[in-house]
Order: structure tokens, then C-alpha cells, then sequence
């Protein structure tokens, strides 16, 4: 029985990234950044520094990549919060 129905949710940020991610890898002077978006944009930079309020190193070195459904090991992976 459905109790009730809302009105239509927009969500304004929905390209923004998320969930950003840091890892080192086998480089000690590197580490790798990772975040989810729906968007891909060629002039996304990454800016870092000492702290939120200095961030004075810019990096546009980025190679970015995407999987799809394929990539993934089945349900729920594959049936879940794709669009």
C-alpha cells in the first residue's frame, strides 16, 4: 500500500565529484586521488597544500578513467545506483 508520494527531488550538484579518495602507491614521492563524478572535464585540477586555507600546489597531470557495468563482479554491484 503506498502511504504517500513526494514531489520530485533535483539535486543541483549531481556533476560535482565525490567521495574523494587519497592512497599512496609504490612511488614514496606520490600519492593517488580518486573521487566519483558523472562528468568528465579535461581542465579538472587537483589543488593541494598545508592546509584548507593554503593551497598553493596546482596539478593537472590527471589521467581519467570510467567502468561500466562490465567491469564489475555481478549483483548487487551491477543492479544497484547506476543511471
Amino acid at each position: 500500500t503506498l502511504l504517500t508520494k513526494s514531489q520530485t527531488l533535483v539535486f543541483s550538484d549531481f556533476d560535482l565529484p565525490r567521495y574523494p579518495h587519497l592512497s599512496r602507491t609504490q612511488n614514496q614521492a606520490e600519492m593517488r586521488v580518486t573521487w566519483q563524478s558523472t562528468y568528465e572535464d579535461d581542465d579538472a585540477e587537483i589543488r593541494f597544500g598545508y592546509g584548507p586555507d593554503v593551497l598553493t600546489e596546482t596539478n593537472r597531470n590527471l589521467v581519467m578513467s570510467t567502468y561500466s557495468r562490465g567491469d564489475l563482479c555481478g549483483p548487487p554491484a551491477t543492479t544497484h545506483g547506476w543511471i
